[in-house]
C-alpha cells in the first residue's frame, strides 16, 4: 500500500452547456461529482473526494486507491493526512479490525478513533496516523525520490 496510491485523482470537468460552470467527476469514486467555476474545480473537486469518502467511511465501504491519471488529464491531490486516513480505513478493513479494536489496541476512547477518521477534521497528525498504522501491524515508511 502507498501512499501515492491514495494521493492523486484523475479528475474529468467538462462545460457541457458552454455557460462556465463545470460538472466536475473523480475518476475512480462512484459518486463523487459536483460542479463549480472553472476556477473553483480544485477546490470544489476535493470538497467532493472528501464527502463521498465520509459517507463511505460511515458505511464501512472503502475508497478505492486512484486510477491512473491520462497523459495530461487534470488531477487532484488529496492532503498527505487525508490520504493516510483513507488507507489507514482500506488496511483495517482489509485486516477485518474495527474501530473499537483500533480505540483498544491505541488505548484511547472509541470517539477519538471516530474522530480520527473525520475526513474534514484538519487537525489529525502524522504521528497518531502512524502509531494506528502500527496498531494494526503495519510498519510506515517515508521516502523521497
Amino acid at each position: 500500500m502507498k501512499l501515492s496510491d491514495y494521493r492523486v485523482y484523475p479528475v474529468t470537468a467538462i462545460d457541457g452547456d458552454g455557460n462556465g460552470i463545470y460538472t466536475i467527476s473523480i475518476d475512480g469514486i462512484p459518486g463523487a461529482t459536483t460542479e463549480a467555476r472553472e476556477n473553483k474545480i480544485d477546490e470544489w473537486a476535493l470538497a467532493a473526494f472528501v464527502d463521498i469518502s465520509e459517507a463511505r467511511l460511515q458505511r464501512h465501504q472503502i475508497v478505492p486507491a486512484a486510477p491512473r491519471p491520462k497523459e495530461g488529464q487534470r488531477t487532484l491531490t488529496v492532503p498527505v493526512v487525508t490520504a493516510m486516513k483513507v488507507m489507514l480505513w482500506s488496511a483495517m478493513n482489509e485486516r477485518g479490525i474495527t474501530r473499537a479494536e483500533l480505540a483498544r489496541r491505541l488505548g484511547v476512547i472509541p470517539q477519538s478513533v471516530v474522530q480520527l477518521f473525520s475526513l474534514s477534521r484538519k487537525n489529525s497528525s502524522v504521528e497518531t496516523l502512524v502509531r494506528a498504522f502500527e496498531a494494526i501491524g503495519m510498519t510506515v515508511e517515508f521516502t523521497a525520490e
